[in-house]
């Protein structure tokens, strides 16, 4: 798998962030399928494909995501509304 180091940059939230989709994401962030798989050293259709999955293993979510310069954060929200920031 080769990588370049090539940052992209997303927009400044003007408000709340919502969720979103990874296919959406990566829209917002300017870049193609295509532009992605090279960075990730992979096809444009294994691309959307993952994009079009419901159900995604952590390493490979974050793989993407790091294909896009972002980093993937987990943290579970306890009853009461404590959150902790899981290290995985």
């Amino acid at each position: 798998m080769s990588k370049k180091s090539k940052k992209h940059r997303a927009p400044s939230p003007r408000g709340p962030v919502s969720a979103t989709s990874l296919a959406e994401l990566r829209r917002l962030l300017g870049v193609s399928q295509r532009e992605l798989a090279t960075q990730m050293g992979c096809s444009q259709s294994e691309i959307s494909r993952f994009e079009l999955r419901d159900d995604h293993k952590i390493q490979n979510l974050r793989r993407y995501l790091e294909g896009l310069g972002c980093e993937l954060e987990l943290s579970v929200k306890m009853p009461g509304g404590l959150r902790y920031k899981l290290s995985l």
